[in-house]
């Protein structure tokens, strides 16, 4: 009872404070309120989905099915909106590969004549945009269904597979159906197939550690491994690796020997950058700034292969209304000294030009043999 009365004492107490300091303290218990129950939360899914099948994970008994289960708390839930960038970039990625942008521009989901011509009408380049962007979404589409629906076809993932039951939900394998229709239409070879298979596995990994509030445990990388792995056999894909470490293994040395630059790496990926930021608008250099943010997502290895130029290792001169206001803010705040410009030369320089302005009409290609 004491203790009762102690407690509504202090309550009157704090009541009683400066108006100020009251709404101080009442804010402050409730920002860390709210933030104690989103740590609790955030982290909820993520631990009841490793207590249901982290013991089956440590015995490798996982199904394909149960693999699905793992990989959609981070895809769908976790952090979806990452993930689903993850794997329209390992799309992207593979534009970086000879053999997949020869296909792309020999089968109509680009002109020929548009891949051949480095200069473009504006029709013809809305229309090779528009060729990418229903290719893409058809193929988000067909993905989204086997990732999302019951791979096995039913929503029970304990029960055994049974071939002789009909299926729950029969999208998952329509999709797959369909993609392995459309596939079986052009010349792909089982490498590169496995190489595109690879990249669904291994980068979502890759961005969830780089760009995420929290990475991918070991069971969900496995669960992933596991996942397409099934989607694999399913494609007809052969010699898929047993493990994650050897598919990494793998999808590195065939980086190393196939993803070299080619001009036509260069035209489809500039199609799907086109595409990406199509609703850019060019003002203020805003899609010129889009499309190096995209660059700077690539690898070194993929940008080389793609043929886009390096950031260069000095401050380049403002190219856009929206990078001087950049520049110019950044020397106010003291990044720069000063603001790049002629002063320091940035279209490059000539020996007999080197000093002082008032001499750079000088004499010196005039008399070079003085030297001698």
């Amino acid at each position: 009872m004491d203790t009762v009365i102690g407690f509504f004492d202090l309550v009157l107490d704090v009541l009683s404070w400066d108006p100020t300091i009251l709404g101080g303290c009442i804010g402050f218990l409730a920002v860390t309120s709210y933030l104690c129950l989103a740590r609790c939360l955030r982290w909820r899914r993520y631990h009841n989905i490793h207590s249901k099948y982290e013991k089956k994970w440590r015995e490798s008994a996982l199904t394909p099915a149960e693999a699905q289960e793992i990989l959609l708390v981070s895809s769908f839930y976790d952090c979806p909106m990452l993930l689903h960038k993850a794997v329209a970039f390992a799309l992207f990625k593979t534009y970086a590969i000879v053999s997949v942008t020869g296909i792309v521009s020999a089968v109509s989901v680009l002109p020929c004549g548009l891949l051949r011509s480095v200069h473009f009408e504006a029709t013809s380049v809305y229309q090779g945009i528009k060729l990418v962007r229903e290719n893409a979404k058809e193929t988000e589409i067909l993905i989204a269904t086997f990732v999302g629906c019951p791979i096995n076809g039913f929503h029970d993932t304990t029960a055994p597979p049974d071939p002789t039951k009909p299926a729950e939900d029969p999208r998952a394998a329509i999709a797959l159906a369909r993609m392995n229709f459309i596939h079986s239409k052009y010349r792909i070879s089982n490498d590169d197939y496995l190489y595109t298979l690879s990249l669904f596995i291994l980068e979502p990994a890759r961005w969830a550690d780089l760009y995420s509030w929290r990475r991918l445990s070991q069971m969900e990388q496995e669960a992933f491994f596991l996942f397409y792995a099934d989607v694999g056999r399913k494609m007809g894909i052969t010699d898929i690796p047993g493990t994650l470490e050897e598919l990494k293994a793998w999808s590195e040395a065939y980086e190393e020997v196939y993803m070299v630059p080619d001009e036509t790496n260069n035209l489809v990926a500039g199609y799907t950058v086109a595409e990406l930021l199509y609703a850019v608008p060019n003002k203020f250099g805003m899609k010129s700034f889009a499309e190096r943010v995209v660059i700077a997502l690539l690898e070194e290895r993929v940008r080389i292969a793609m043929l886009y130029k390096s950031v260069p290792w000095y401050k380049e001169e403002p190219k856009g209304r929206l990078s001087y206001l950049f520049a110019k803010l950044a020397v106010k705040l003291g990044v720069y000294a000063e603001m790049p410009g002629p002063q320091f030369r940035s279209q490059g320089y000539r020996l007999e030009e080197v000093g002082p302005q008032q001499f750079e009409n000088g004499e010196t290609l005039q008399s070079p043999e003085r030297v001698h």
